[in-house]
């Protein structure tokens, strides 16, 4: 795709608000895109105009990185520079949705230890040691945090060789091989509202559930396909960061 004003705007869709479940593109926030160029450079400088939804917005610095991570990955892109502008203040005029019917609902947490992500792997082995700890501890708070949104419910899957998760969701959906946690997975997906996934990456499992996630039409809170697969591999992301690719 060229590089054009249309073009950061959809790329900067990737950007969610974590309070809203809102794209800052949709949000309204982003008010400009222009282009400098570089010199001794075929590559633009990208320019955006940015407002925040109060001046004191705590996810401001998360929001700006987000931004400049995106739009940095475009083709064409050499360099990026995110201006704050609070005037006109931010107002829900401004939004390119209608963000009651956006607010995600319902909530599908995926870790992959818990989950039954091992049955894919060679041997299914039990869930165990470090790694079980560790996933629980990040399903359960991610859970507690969405529990805690008036309204808002939590899905999980839960691999059947561990006993009840002691986590804030109103579903456990058991599953008891990898056939079972694809299935799982899918019906999760589609009767939710939003997903984040939470997973270890090797053998490509982190990977390989986000493909998922996107093929049965998930709204993604984690990140998409295209950014798991270079950060989820060491080799892909010398290639993007040490050479520039």
């Amino acid at each position: 795709m060229a590089l054009s004003e249309d073009a950061v705007r959809e790329q900067l869709k990737n950007v969610i608000d974590p309070e809203l479940f809102v794209n800052i593109v949709d949000l309204g926030l982003i008010y400009n895109v222009n282009f400098e160029d570089i010199e001794e450079s075929e590559d633009k400088k990208v320019l955006i105009d940015m407002t925040m939804t109060s001046p004191a917005c705590p996810a401001g610095p998360q929001l700006i990185g987000g931004a400049k991570q995106f739009v940095s990955q475009m083709e064409g892109v050499g360099d990026v520079d995110v201006k704050i502008v609070m005037d006109p203040p931010w107002g829900d005029g401004l939004l390119g949705i209608s963000l009651p019917n956006s607010y995600p609902r319902s909530v599908f947490i995926y870790e992959l230890i818990t989950g039954g992500g091992l049955y894919a792997v060679d041997g299914s082995p039990s869930p165990s040691g470090s790694l079980l700890k560790e996933g629980t501890a990040m399903l359960a708070a991610l859970a507690s945090d969405f529990a805690a949104i008036d309204g808002v419910s939590v899905t999980v899957l839960k691999d059947s060789r561990l006993d009840v998760l002691e986590v804030e969701a109103a579903q456990q959906i058991t599953v008891r091989s990898a056939d079972e946690e694809r299935e799982a997975f899918r019906q999760a997906v589609r009767s939710t509202d939003a997903t984040l996934i939470i997973a270890p990456e090797f053998d490509g499992l982190h990977l390989r559930r986000t493909l998922w996630a996107e093929e049965d039409g998930a709204f993604l809170l984690s990140p998409g396909s295209d950014f798991v697969g270079i950060a989820g591999c060491k080799w892909e992301c010398f290639h993007r960061w040490r050479l520039g690719n």
